[in-house]
């Protein structure tokens, strides 16, 4: 299927206000074949093509040069015809017997040339980026707006003091997607969580639930900016594409520079919304990521907090000292382990992650407690080890 094609169907599953600023590609692929067929008429398809008129003296071919007069809001193509001489100093003294044609013919001459077809493409391209750049702007306030409500909603139904403390577990099934697909099979796969898990009918709060709700249509909605954006990107990129290619007028590299200051080339709106999101939502929620021992990576449950600053779980200290290393694993500071004791425990951080991470520390416990079995059976002299069933003594 042509992309033309494409883009229609894709444009299809936008919001129906949406449509309207996509970019009209077949429009202004009909605008370069007037422009082709404008060069044609008035001789420079050749020239354009990187070839010489046969009927222009060799000596002096003539050369084409492409470029953008204006500014991001309102520019045009502004195509000059010159010799290949134009770029030296012309002769200021006039030989005797030479006559003013012939001088004229003999100096380096530079022609402007008008493509009216070349100039309505642009003028329209250039009018529908303003209009998505403008779109994008109120898309982004207003999402914006959104996220800050929605993290107000959420910090009083994410307390762990609240009786539904589900947000602790679902703000850890999103991932920062980096595609239209992909971020369509991460949203699917979370709302088939949902469903399957049956969070829905977990809370127990009017809150929790409007709170959900407005985090799926949230999604929704950055999913389809992520496909607006991108369809448009898509869009032009190939548009120009295919203007350079069918009139073969070097636009590409001069209209990159020229609408780089635009919103629609400078960056990606649905990533920037999408950072917004996860930073106002894991200031609410505290992440247990935050809270890992840099050596096992697990919760560092029992923190012990080194002279240096550093904290790390009471089980890998443990066995820090146990193999004689003294200094901090991640700083070097002197005696740092060594000089650990009952005194470093964090008691503030460890009621914190008490509190947060009621899992997380579980899981951590039941750790601990299978690698003190396992060093309380060496002592008795039974390597926890072994493979193989009951050993007999």
């Amino acid at each position: 299927m042509k992309f033309g094609k494409c883009l229609s169907a894709s444009a299809q599953e936008l919001p129906e206000d949406w449509r309207q600023h996509v970019v009209h590609y077949s429009h202004l692929k009909k605008c370069i074949n007037r422009i082709v067929a404008e060069l044609e008429e008035i001789g420079l398809a050749s020239l354009a093509a990187g070839y010489s008129d046969e009927s222009i003296d060799s000596t002096q071919p003539l050369k084409l040069i492409y470029s953008f007069i204006g500014t991001v809001k309102r520019f045009k193509s502004f195509p000059r015809l010159m010799n290949s001489k134009a770029l030296r100093k012309p002769n200021l003294i006039i030989p005797s017997g030479t006559s003013i044609t012939q001088l004229i013919r003999a100096q380096p001459l530079a022609l402007n040339i008008t493509l009216p077809t070349d100039s309505e493409f642009f003028g329209n391209l250039s009018g529908s980026i303003n209009g998505l750049t403008k779109f994008e702007l109120d898309m982004k306030e207003a999402c914006s707006g959104k996220i800050v409500k929605l993290a107000s909603l959420i910090s009083h139904t994410a307390s762990p003091y609240s009786k539904d403390i589900i947000w602790m577990v679902n703000n850890r099934v999103w991932q920062k997607p980096q595609t239209v697909e992909k971020t369509r099979e991460q949203y699917q796969w979370f709302v088939q969580e949902i469903t399957r898990l049956s969070l829905a009918k977990k809370f127990r709060t009017r809150d929790s639930s409007k709170a959900l709700e407005q985090f799926m249509m949230l999604n929704r909605d950055l999913l389809s900016i992520m496909q607006f954006h991108e369809l448009n990107q898509t869009a032009i990129r190939k548009i120009i594409k295919k203007h350079d290619k069918r009139t073969h007028l070097s636009a590409k590299s001069w209209f990159v520079d020229l609408m780089a200051p635009s919103l629609l080339f400078k960056g990606n709106l649905s990533k920037a919304l999408l950072s917004a999101l996860h930073s106002e939502l894991l200031i609410i929620i505290p992440q247990p990521d935050d809270y890992q021992c840099p050596i096992c990576l697990s919760i560092s449950w029992k923190p012990i907090r080194l002279k240096c600053g550093h904290v790390f779980c009471v089980q890998c200290m443990i066995g820090a000292q146990r193999r004689k290393i003294h200094d901090c694993p991640l700083c070097r500071a002197p005696d740092s382990v060594t000089e650990a004791n009952t005194g470093n425990l964090d008691v503030p951080r460890m009621n914190f992650m008490k509190l947060y991470f009621p899992r997380e520390i579980k899981a951590k416990q039941k750790e601990i407690d299978y690698e003190q079995a396992k060093e309380d059976v060496k002592v008795i002299g039974i390597n926890s080890d072994m493979d193989g069933g009951c050993v007999i003594m």
